[in-house]
């Protein structure tokens, strides 16, 4: 599955960041976000139009 909807990357097995063409960040969901780098930004930029303040 190819998206820009993080939500829905939590579904898949794995999963790859690109930036500029090349692979930056791969690991399944709970990875990446524990990881705290590109993918966790990214997430939680989408995340907040969601979450409850």
């Amino acid at each position: 599955m190819i998206t820009h909807r993080l939500s829905a990357v939590q579904l898949a097995d794995v999963v790859a960041v690109f930036d500029a063409g090349n692979v930056v960040e791969y690991g399944t969901h709970e990875e990446l976000y524990n990881k705290g780098g590109v993918y966790t930004e990214m997430f939680d930029k989408q995340a907040q139009f969601y979450r409850e303040e």
